[in-house]
């Protein structure tokens, strides 16, 4: 997982290699003024074009407490979510929860546990994924 600090947050995308990254992102224009409960949409894009970066690292946080899975199929998973749009919900539907759900294969966010966005389970955006992955060999 790649760990983008921007100001005040951090945004996560999951690197699929030669330098870039598939993420849960805002739409390219007009970000600020979309509502909580917008619709965005997963992109790859090259790492050093990803806006509002502070800093970059890679960062598997949770790798002592859920196994990974292969990181072969992590990158298969999240190039079958390039260019979906998907309802973001800061709680329970963010890029954090998206980035671990690739990996982990559960949708977690220490950002909305913590209070940064408030408190609820991220059982949407997992519910989502799942219904649009069922049906892969690969999950």
């Amino acid at each position: 997982m790649i760990q983008f600090q921007m100001f005040g947050f951090q945004h996560w995308g999951i690197y699929i290699g030669e330098e870039e990254v598939v993420h849960f992102t805002w739409p390219s224009s007009g970000a600020g003024s979309q509502p909580v409960q917008a619709r965005f949409k997963v992109r790859k894009e090259k790492i050093k074009d990803v806006q509002g970066v502070l800093k970059i690292a890679v960062w598997n946080k949770f790798d002592e407490k859920y196994p990974p899975l292969d990181p072969v199929c992590v990158v298969k998973r999240a190039r079958h979510m390039e260019n979906k749009v998907l309802r973001y919900n800061p709680v329970n539907a963010n890029c954090e929860h998206f980035a671990t759900l690739m990996r982990y294969d559960k949708a977690l966010s220490d950002q909305a546990l913590l209070g940064v966005f408030g408190f609820a389970g991220p059982l949407a955006l997992q519910a989502l994924l799942g219904s649009l992955a069922s049906n892969l060999d690969y999950l």
